[in-house]
C-alpha cells in the first residue's frame, strides 16, 4: 500500500518528551471520514473494530502492530490536548524536507482544545487520531529529523560512482545520457546515403543524379529515437516543387532507430579519482551552504520584516526627501540579498534531494572525464518515393497506345545492426537487409536511358547493349528485390578515415521476357570529419569509387567504374556559436 504522508510541524505542544516538542506526521486521510467528530473512546473503538477497511487495518498494523479486533479500551487512550498552530508539509518517500512554511495555505490554526484519541500499539507504539479534523497522526522526535536529515546528506557523499570497477559510474547519469545522445547523433553517412539519425541535410553526387536529403531527430523514449527525413534526387529545377508540379524523383523517410545492449563510456581511473575527491568537497560546501542558511533563516526572516517596515514607514511620508530616496534605493538592495537567501534555503528545503542532484549535475557537465564510446543500435528505416520513369521517348508515341506511364511508386523496408566504438579510433560498421519494392527499372541501366521496340505486337524495353528487361506494361507491376549488405568505416588519424561499402541484390520474383541477372556494389574510399570543434556534430565528407549496382559477370571496372561523393552537415553546425 502507497502511503502518502504530510509532515506537521507543530509550533504549540502535544506534550514533553526530553524537553523536546513532538512533531507528528499526518497520514492521508480522506479515506477515513467516517471516524471524524468521534467524542468518545468507546464509539472510537466500536467504529474501528466493525469496519472492514482494509487501507484502515493497514495502517493501524503498519504503526502499532495491531489488529482491528484488537483494538480495545484497554489500548486506546482518550484525552484532549491543545495543538497550537502548525504548517503542513509532504513528506514523500523518505524526504522530509518538501515543504514551504511561508505559504499561508499550508497553515492550520487550532485556538480550542481538540479530541485525540491515542492507540498503544507493540513496544510502546503509539497512533493518534485528531478526531476533529479527521486524521490520523504518528509521533516523530526532532531527533528522528535530524538523523533523517544527515542520513539525507551522507546518501550524496557516495551517490553509486565507483572508479575501481571496469563498468562503473564516474559522472553523473544526466552527463552520461546527454554524451551519449550526441554520439548517437552523430553523422555517419549509411548505406543509403540518408541521414537517419541526425538533424542534418546530405548530398550525394553519383553516376546518374544529384541527391539532397534533410533528416530531423525526435526523441522517444530512453533508448528509442525516431528520425523523419525527405530528399530528392534531381536538383536542376526547386527541391520538391517547381514549375507548378511536385517533383518526380522525390521520397520520404521515417527511421526508428534502438539503442540495444550496454551504452558505454570509457574513463581513466585516475581522472575519476581525482573528480570524485572534487566532487566531494563541492558536496559538502553545499551541505555547509545548507546548514548556515538553516541556522541563519530567523535572523534572516526578522532581518526581513524590519527592511519591510522600515520601506513602508518612508513610503507613507507626506514628502519625500532626496535622503529617502538614496535609502529606499538601499532598504530595497538590501531586501532583495535577503530574499534571495530566502528564497534558496527554501527551494533546498522544499525538496533537498533535487536541488543537491541539479547542482552535483550541473558540477559533472563541467568536469565531464567520460571520454569515447561504445554503442550498439537496429534501425528500421521506412522508405517511400515517387520515381520517375527515364526512357528515350523517340519513338515512344508511335508504340505505346494505352498512355504514357511517367512514374511508379517505390517502398523499401531496411533493416540494420549497428556498431559504433570510439577510443584512440573511431570505428562504424553496418550490416543490413533491403527489400524493396519498385519498377524492373531498378535494375539499373546506367547513364544512358533505354529505348522501347515493338517485336510480335507487343511493346518491349531494352538497354544499350540489346538487353531486354521486359514488357514495357510491367511498368505498371511491382517489382520485388532483396539486397544485403555491410558497410564500414574507421577513422585511424582523428578526423581522417577510410570506408567500404559492399551488398548485392537478387529479385525475389521472376517475370516472362526480363533478362534480370543479380547485381552487386563494391566501393571503396576516404572519409573525413571537416569542420573544427572537438564534438561529435562535425561535418562528414565521403568519396567512395568503383562499381554500383552492377550485374555480375561483367566488365564492370572497364566500362562502369564510377566516383561518388556524399557530404552530410549537422544543422548544429550552424547554431553552435550562436
Amino acid at each position: 500500500m502507497k502511503t502518502k504522508i504530510v509532515l506537521l510541524f507543530l509550533l504549540g505542544w502535544v506534550g514533553m518528551v526530553c524537553g523536546q516538542m513532538k512533531v507528528l506526521s499526518e497520514i492521508d486521510s480522506e479515506n477515513f471520514n467516517y471516524l471524524k467528530d468521534t467524542k468518545t473512546s468507546s464509539s472510537f473503538i466500536q467504529k474501528i473494530t466493525n469496519s472492514n477497511d482494509k487501507t484502515l487495518e493497514c495502517v493501524i498494523k503498519k504503526y502499532t502492530g495491531l489488529g482491528l479486533s484488537d483494538i480495545s479500551e484497554n489500548n486506546v487512550l482518550e484525552g484532549k490536548e491543545k495543538i497550537g498552530k502548525y504548517s503542513v508539509c509532504l513528506y514523500d518517500e523518505g524526504d522530509i524536507y518538501r515543504c514551504n512554511e511561508k505559504n499561508e495555505n499550508h497553515q492550520i490554526l487550532i485556538d480550542n482544545d481538540i479530541e485525540v484519541f491515542t492507540i498503544v500499539g507493540q513496544n510502546n507504539k503509539r497512533l493518534l487520531f485528531d478526531s476533529d479534523n479527521g486524521v490520523f497522526l504518528i509521533e516523530i522526535s526532532k531527533d528522528r529529523i535530524n538523523e533523517k536529515e544527515r542520513d539525507m546528506l551522507i546518501n550524496f557523499i557516495n551517490i553509486g560512482y565507483n572508479c575501481d570497477e571496469e563498468i562503473g559510474t564516474a559522472v553523473h547519469p544526466s552527463t552520461f545520457n546527454d554524451d551519449l545522445r550526441l554520439i548517437r547523433n552523430g553523422v555517419i553517412l549509411n548505406s543509403s546515403d540518408n541521414a537517419t539519425n541526425n538533424n542534418a541535410v546530405t548530398f550525394t553526387n553519383g553516376t546518374n543524379d544529384t541527391r539532397i536529403n534533410v533528416g530531423a531527430n525526435f526523441n522517444f523514449k530512453e533508448k528509442w529515437f525516431l528520425n523523419f527525413g525527405i530528399y530528392t534526387a534531381s536538383l536542376k529545377t526547386g527541391f520538391l516543387y517547381s514549375d507548378k508540379r511536385w517533383k518526380d524523383d522525390i521520397g520520404a523517410l521515417l527511421t526508428i532507430n534502438r539503442v540495444v545492449l550496454n551504452e558505454t563510456m570509457f574513463f581513466n581511473k585516475a581522472d575519476c579519482e581525482k573528480l570524485s575527491d572534487k566532487r566531494k568537497k563541492y558536496r559538502d560546501s553545499i551541505v555547509a551552504e545548507y546548514g548556515n542558511l538553516k541556522k541563519s533563516y530567523d535572523i534572516y526572516d526578522q532581518k526581513l520584516k524590519k527592511l519591510i517596515k522600515d520601506k513602508e514607514n518612508i513610503e507613507n511620508k507626506s514628502d519625500y526627501t532626496e535622503k529617502d530616496v538614496k535609502e529606499l534605493k538601499e532598504i530595497q538592495k538590501e531586501i532583495s540579498l535577503v530574499e534571495k537567501e530566502i528564497d534558496l534555503y527554501t527551494k533546498i528545503k522544499s525538496n533537498s534531494k533535487k536541488y543537491i542532484d541539479s547542482k552535483l549535475e550541473s558540477f559533472d557537465k563541467k568536469n565531464d572525464i567520460l571520454q569515447g564510446s561504445k554503442l550498439h543500435w537496429i534501425k528500421a528505416t521506412l522508405d517511400l518515393s515517387n520515381q520517375n520513369v527515364k526512357l528515350d521517348t523517340a519513338n515512344l508515341l508511335s508504340l505505346v497506345k494505352d498512355g504514357e506511364i511517367k512514374n511508379f511508386p517505390k517502398l523499401s523496408l531496411e533493416l540494420s545492426y549497428n556498431f559504433n566504438r570510439q577510443k584512440k579510433t573511431l570505428l562504424n560498421a553496418q550490416g543490413f537487409l533491403n527489400v524493396t519494392m519498385g519498377s524492373i527499372l531498378d535494375a539499373g541501366i546506367g547513364s544512358e536511358k533505354p529505348f522501347l521496340k515493338e517485336e510480335d505486337s507487343e511493346v518491349f524495353i531494352f538497354d544499350k547493349s540489346g538487353r531486354q528487361l521486359g514488357k514495357y506494361s510491367y511498368l505498371k507491376r511491382a517489382f520485388w528485390t532483396l539486397k544485403s549488405g555491410a558497410q564500414g568505416s574507421l577513422f585511424v588519424l582523428g578526423d581522417f578515415g577510410i570506408t567500404g561499402y559492399a551488398s548485392h541484390t537478387f529479385a525475389l520474383q521472376n517475370m516472362s521476357y526480363m533478362d534480370y541477372r543479380n547485381r552487386y556494389t563494391l566501393l571503396g574510399g576516404f572519409i573525413f570529419k571537416i569542420n573544427n570543434g572537438e564534438d561529435n556534430n562535425k561535418a562528414t565528407f565521403r568519396i567512395l569509387a568503383g562499381v554500383e549496382n552492377e550485374p555480375y559477370h561483367t566488365r564492370a571496372l572497364k566500362d562502369s567504374f564510377m566516383v561518388k561523393v556524399s557530404i552530410g552537415v549537422p544543422f548544429g553546425i550552424f547554431s553552435k556559436n550562436k
